[in-house]
């Protein structure tokens, strides 16, 4: 999701995010490349909320990507979320060039969506921290996040039918 705000935000586009559980990081975003001036952040208390601002969003139009995130809220609550929803999200955007991406912990758009896909991180990275003076390598705690390996799954696509495909990607934190 972050990648995709700083890859729209770049190309001055102006995009949304709402916020499903207030947990988005925007210092993390900045680092990451997001333009925080090209951005709307909503910050929501409830998944309702979330839904709300979504719809108001999306019909306000003039955003060229509108993210949902929906990935710190059970999938048991979004379980209930009425399919129709779903729907009225799918035909606001249909025939725009806005670019809706909604991330959850299990699909729930199903039909209304374009494209499925199933990340799943495989490993973490670290690197190791070497004292200049010293000439040693500290000892675990001393470490860094330096990525992670994910493994994408294209699980359902309009664009592309056929089986699904497998793709391992390295994901790197940039210094």
């Amino acid at each position: 999701m972050i990648s995709a705000l700083a890859s729209r935000t770049r190309e001055a586009e102006a995009c949304a995010l709402i916020d499903g559980r207030d947990t988005f990081d925007p210092y993390s975003a900045s680092a990451a490349g997001v333009e925080l001036k090209r951005l709307l952040w909503v910050r929501c208390g409830n998944i309702d909320q979330a839904l709300r601002a979504t719809d108001l969003v999306l019909h306000a139009g003039g955003f060229g990507l509108v993210a949902l995130d929906l990935g710190d809220i059970a999938p048991e609550l979004v379980d209930y979320v009425s399919p129709s929803v779903w729907f009225r999200f799918r035909s606001a955007v249909e025939h725009t060039p806005t670019i809706l991406l909604v991330l959850e912990q299990d699909s729930h758009a199903k039909t209304s969506a374009a494209l499925i896909l199933r990340m799943e991180r495989e490993r973490g990275h670290w690197s190791k921290l070497v004292d200049a003076n010293q000439g040693f390598t500290r000892a675990p705690q001393g470490c860094l996040y330096a990525g992670a390996y994910l493994q994408a799954e294209v699980v359902r696509s309009r664009a592309q039918p056929g089986p699904p495909m497998v793709c391992p990607m390295a994901v790197s934190v940039a210094s």
